[in-house]
């Protein structure tokens, strides 16, 4: 008998994927012997939907009984992620609950932590104030942490502010000292790209005790494999064409993939395992794509202001180059080749200008609208859907010259990337897209 699945558990745009979890054979083993090596503290980094949590949360499952972890936002203090795991160690030093693995907490730990959960509270008013007290140090935190026998995962560490990160260095250098007597204690912080080197920089003494481990962009390997697993489970055919055509669009994003994939399921009124096989259609696709282009309009827009915003003070400004990237008509350009394209309207246009501009749009600041081949030090756009998005924007802002008239829907976006299906016959090879990065341009 057929085991149900629900769609909803299969394709995970919003959520680690745990059903369709693809190992990542370039960093598993790499990752793996930093997590086992004791005393070494990680720090995985990476773009934007790269599958960066999917891949260490499933690590972590297999080699942790129990993990800690704490969210970054804009704003949060280092001071904020020490209580929230000190919170989540309730459940070991407050209440009867031991370790999954069978250790106890000893008489005494636990007598120190409810001695600090209780002044780490201080009474204003009616309301409840939350402080770090003197008796919770980065040392004592470590204890509790590694009497857990759990590690402290930290997501989203980009997002706090300087002097944090430089505390955070101080603290994994005490998690690195207290590993001599829990091996297994350690702190895996997970960012955006360059957030390792900013670690180091910080605390020059940890440059030989952290892993930095880039998790790059889905390979269309992986990509397929998401796929043809979620064929399985839920009963489903994508023919190899629409295939080809979703790890297209994904551009080396499993969330695009899986959005694209879940919306040809919902669409299909697939909520679950279908009784019997049903295959999709090209049409499947191109209302798939409507439907994320609807729900992502309002973030694509986002992206592009934040892209092109430019200081009045400067000269020039990233659109210029954006819009030189889109003339090129390539899936990936060299900043010389970006270079020469400007210079063919700003005679000029100085390189050091570029290569500024190039760093803030593959920043996170920019929304990384442009991301660089580490191998071929070329760019390509991040999402193929942002660049039709910039394309159509910038073509509409040469036709009107009233400031602030310019506007395009979803509805405009779709029947732009629509125009635009003569693309198909290049896929008839099946091992073309495993040799090309394909983007918008090819279509």
């Amino acid at each position: 008998m057929r085991k149900n699945y629900e769609t909803y558990s299969v394709f995970t745009p919003s959520q680690p994927a745990e059903l369709t979890f693809v190992d990542r054979e370039q960093v598993n083993k790499q990752l793996v012997d930093s997590i086992r090596t004791p005393g070494r503290q990680l720090v995985i980094f990476g773009f934007s939907g790269s599958g960066k949590t999917t891949l260490i949360n499933n690590k972590l499952n297999q080699l942790y009984s129990e993990v800690i972890e704490s969210q970054c936002t804009k704003g949060t203090t280092i001071d904020q992620l020490k209580l929230e795991a000190f919170d989540a160690l309730d459940k070991y030093y407050i209440s009867e609950v031991s370790n999954t693995n069978g250790s106890e907490i000893s008489a005494s730990l636990k007598s120190v932590y409810a001695e600090i959960r209780a002044a780490s509270k201080v009474q204003k008013g009616e309301k409840y104030t939350r402080v770090v007290p003197l008796q919770l140090t980065d040392k004592r935190l470590a204890e509790f942490i590694g009497e857990s026998n759990a590690c402290w995962k930290i997501e989203d560490f980009h997002k706090v502010g300087k002097e944090h990160k430089q505390r955070l260095a101080q603290i994994m250098k005490v998690f690195m000292d207290t590993s001599q007597v829990y091996k297994t204690t350690k702190i895996i912080a997970i960012g955006a790209v360059g957030t390792g080197k900013e670690i180091v920089e910080y605390d020059n003494e940890m440059s030989e005790r952290i892993s930095e481990i880039f998790v790059p962009l889905m390979s269309p390997k992986e990509l397929e494999n998401i796929i043809t697993k979620g064929e399985k489970l839920l009963n489903v055919h994508f023919p190899k064409y629409l295939k080809n055509k979703i790890i297209a669009y994904s551009n080396g994003l499993g969330a695009i993939c899986h959005q694209l994939c879940l919306s040809m399921c919902t669409n299909n009124n697939i909520y679950e395992t279908a009784e019997s096989r049903h295959k999709f259609l090209e049409t499947d696709l191109d209302l798939s794509i409507e439907d994320y282009l609807n729900q992502k309009y309002a973030t694509l827009k986002s992206a592009y202001e934040k892209a092109t915003k430019t200081s009045k003070k400067s000269k020039y400004g990233t659109k210029e180059i954006l819009k030189a990237i889109i003339r090129l008509n390539k899936s990936e350009v060299s900043s010389e080749e970006i270079l020469d394209e400007l210079r063919n309207d700003i005679h000029d246009y100085p390189s050091n200008t570029l290569t500024t501009y190039l760093n803030h749009l593959t920043s996170i600041d920019r929304e990384e609208v442009l991301r660089v081949n580490a191998d071929s030090k070329e760019y390509f756009f991040s999402n193929p859907f942002q660049k039709a998005y910039m394309e159509l924007k910038f073509s509409k802002e040469k036709q009107t010259k009233a400031v602030g008239s310019v506007q395009i829907s979803a509805n405009e976006l779709f029947s732009l990337i629509a125009a635009r299906q003569q693309f198909e016959n290049d896929f008839d090879d099946s091992d073309e897209i495993f040799q090309h990065n394909y983007d918008l341009s090819d279509l």
